[in-house]
């Protein structure tokens, strides 16, 4: 009996060796490392999947839960208003504010400088301004805005 006809005999579900069942299913079965690598690997995925659709969807909330936290992401932005609104009357510069909220509280500034530089726009606003003593014209405060918002100021 030769190879081809062993071949044959396993293809035909004539297994005269001992070890390899008559059954195809059997040797489907068999994965290598790397199969069972991908497989972890698919099933951490679906894992993750499935623990934020639990902790993050609406379903998994309780009524009390979904209107705590509507009410809590309402209340944000309006707490965040507020504030602004409060820090504004109060002439406080913030990080982060925008220009629009800069104007309304400092007004229009007496000069204005814009340059573009690593795709960054910055914008520099002077207020203030003054003569010092050796006649030369002074700006008591500086702001920087990067792409719209405040990210320092400078007093002097």
């Amino acid at each position: 009996m030769g190879f081809f006809s062993s071949l044959l005999d396993i293809i035909n579900n004539k297994s005269n060796v001992k070890g390899i069942d008559s059954s195809h299913n059997d040797l489907n079965d068999i994965k290598s490392p790397t199969d069972k690598k991908r497989d972890n690997f698919k099933e951490s995925r679906h894992a993750q999947k499935r623990r934020r659709k639990k902790y993050f969807s609406s379903a998994s909330l309780t009524k009390e839960e979904e209107k705590w936290m509507n009410e809590y992401m309402t209340n944000i932005h309006k707490n965040e208003k507020v504030i602004a609104e409060d820090n504004i009357s109060k002439g406080k510069m913030w990080i982060g504010m925008t220009r629009k909220q800069l104007v309304l509280m400092k007004g229009k500034p007496e000069k204005k400088v814009e340059t573009m530089s690593r795709n960054n726009k910055i914008e520099e606003y002077y207020y203030d301004k003054f003569k010092d003593e050796n006649g030369y014209i002074s700006y008591k405060i500086k702001v920087v805005l990067i792409w719209g918002k405040v990210e320092k100021w400078y007093l002097y």
